[in-house]
């Protein structure tokens, strides 16, 4: 009885090993198209477009951060339009309020108590 059995298993693996064969042949067939469907020279074009894009937005944007964090130049440009913004004055008196928090004193000569009120310099030459 046991021969007749083994037969049995033999032949439904042939018969799987068959189907399966035939699958992989279908679904390679499959991915082919899918592939020669996809690459075509517009969508290959349009791919390179995109990604030049992008590239080119993030070399950009790491420049600019390097010459404005890095550069002394741009630090300066940066500095000097918070001090335009800000007015010179109440520009120094923040500095010197971070300088001394940092330090963990206030310095008394400073006119500090704590608090800074920022002043903008309007152009006009009355501060607000």
């Amino acid at each position: 009885m046991i021969p007749t059995i083994r037969l049995e298993i033999e032949g439904m693996k042939h018969a799987i090993t068959h189907h399966m064969s035939e699958h992989v042949l279908h679904l390679d067939q499959d991915i082919r198209n899918a592939i020669e469907k996809f690459c075509t020279m517009e969508n290959i074009l349009q791919i390179i477009n995109e990604e030049v894009s992008c590239q080119i937005d993030v070399a950009i944007a790491e420049e600019v951060k390097k010459f404005f964090s890095y550069h002394s130049e741009g630090r300066a440009r940066v500095r000097e339009a918070v001090e335009k913004y800000l007015g010179k004055e109440t520009w120094r008196d923040e500095q010197a309020r971070k300088s001394n928090e940092q330090r963990g004193t206030e310095d008394p000569d400073s006119g500090l108590s704590g608090e800074t009120v920022f002043k903008r310099d309007s152009g006009t030459g009355s501060e607000h």
